[in-house]
C-alpha cells in the first residue's frame, strides 16, 4: 500500500499534487469533525504588504477561536535530507 501511494504521488503533476494535499487535509477535518471548517485550493490572499497566491488555505474553529492555515506545497523531484521520515509518517 505505501509503495503503491509513493508511486501515485511521483506520478502527479504539481498542481495535481497541491490537490491531493487539499483532499487529506479536507479528509483529516471531517474525520476529526472540525467546526465550520472552509478550505480552498490555489486561493488569492490580500495582505497590508501586497497580493498572495496560496496553495491551500483552510479555516475552523476550535476552543471558540477562528484558525486560518496557509499551506504552500512543495513536490520535489529529488528527496531532501530529513523529509523522507518526516512523509512517511502521513502516507
Amino acid at each position: 500500500m505505501i509503495a503503491e501511494t509513493r508511486t501515485h504521488i511521483a506520478d502527479l503533476s504539481p498542481v495535481e499534487f497541491e490537490k491531493w494535499c487539499t483532499e487529506i487535509l479536507r479528509g483529516y477535518a471531517v474525520e476529526r469533525n472540525l467546526q465550520d471548517f472552509v478550505i480552498k485550493h490555489n486561493e488569492k490572499v490580500v495582505a497590508s504588504d501586497g497580493n498572495y497566491q496560496i496553495d491551500i488555505y483552510a479555516e475552523f474553529t476550535a476552543l471558540e477561536v477562528k484558525f486560518k492555515v496557509l499551506c504552500e506545497c512543495k513536490k520535489l523531484k529529488l528527496p531532501t535530507l530529513g523529509v523522507g521520515s518526516f512523509s512517511n509518517q502521513f502516507i
